[in-house]
């Protein structure tokens, strides 16, 4: 089924009553997070597995930094108990950081998985507090973002929810931003459905579930974090130079990215205030010192940018 075409929006009916079109005409269902505990955390998110090895860097004490992931799932999604970090073996990847500087991830550091969901109803994708970039209707595809995954597990948990809000990526469109976790239905378990494995196909579709016995995950075309990620991928995102320089988020709004040309983080708006921290090519890794996206990306933020998207002041 193509995501977010009238055939994805076809299965409304069916998704009020919380079941979806399985292989061979079989019905399945999915789990509805308002039969599920909320018992996840909704400040601000860590960013963090439990399989992280250990930090090589400076140590991180800014807003965003890594403490331990709550083992919970976030607002009871997906279906089942607490996190088993048995499920979340370590792979081969390294906590590799540029000059030192903390949370100046390569790519290396990185490794997303994503988890697999469906809108149960509509609900508006938000890069920004209260800035809408995309409207998604029901039965249409949604990708949640993992934590970080440095040590490249096949099974990282997923990245927690801000304010009742989880990040990911719209199946269709591939607009990144935030959406309401309760509008969620996770679809993880259906056969047939095309695998949510990053936009470009770059990253991953989570193997199995690490909060539900580590339930195996379907799709059509499975992989792992070994195969989509091989260690050496971050050794040229570093080779530059720190930096102390403010500037500006423009000539519009931007990404803040996990790595040099990596995947989104959270955003930045058009005049929002950075200091870049480290050049490396045409790569900046900068700290946010003022912002309008006050509920998804605070003061003191940090990600990789492209120069051409920030401006003198």
């Amino acid at each position: 089924m193509a995501w977010g075409t009238g055939a994805g929006r076809a299965v409304a009916a069916l998704l009020a009553a919380g079941m979806l079109p399985g292989c061979g005409g079989s019905v399945v269902k999915f789990v509805d997070l308002e039969d599920t505990d909320a018992t996840g955390p909704v400040g601000r998110d860590s960013d963090a597995p439990d399989t992280d090895p250990a930090d090589s860097g400076a140590a991180d004490t800014s807003p965003d930094s890594d403490p331990p992931v709550d083992t919970d799932p976030p607002l009871g999604l997906p279906p089942g108990t607490r996190f088993d970090a048995t499920c979340a073996a370590p792979g081969n990847g390294r906590e590799d950081t540029c000059g030192g500087l903390a949370e100046a991830w390569t790519k290396t550091a990185v490794n997303l998985g994503y988890y697999p969901y469906v809108l149960r109803r509509a609900a508006d994708v938000l890069q920004c507090d209260g800035e809408v970039v995309e409207t998604l209707a029901p039965g249409q595809g949604f990708a949640v973002q993992s934590t970080r995954n440095p040590s490249c597990s096949d099974n990282p948990p997923l990245r927690p929810a801000v304010d009742g809000y989880v990040f990911g990526y719209a199946r269709g469109s591939s607009r990144w931003g935030w959406v309401p976790a309760d509008a969620l239905g996770f679809s993880g378990y259906e056969a047939g459905l095309p695998c949510a494995d990053g936009v470009g196909d770059v990253a991953f579709q989570v193997v199995a579930n690490p909060y539900d016995a580590c339930t195996p995950l379907v799709c059509d075309a499975p992989t792992t974090c070994g195969a989509v990620n091989d260690p050496s991928d971050g050794d040229a995102d570093c080779g530059g130079a720190g930096a102390s320089d403010a500037r500006l988020v423009g000539p519009s709004d931007a990404p803040l990215r996990y790595a040099p040309g990596g995947e989104p983080r959270r955003h930045v708006k058009q005049g929002d205030g950075v200091t870049v921290l480290y050049r490396s090519g045409e790569w900046f890794f900068v700290e946010v010192t003022a912002t309008t996206c006050d509920v998804f990306t605070s003061v003191g933020s940090r990600g990789w940018m492209r120069s051409s998207e920030i401006v003198a002041p």
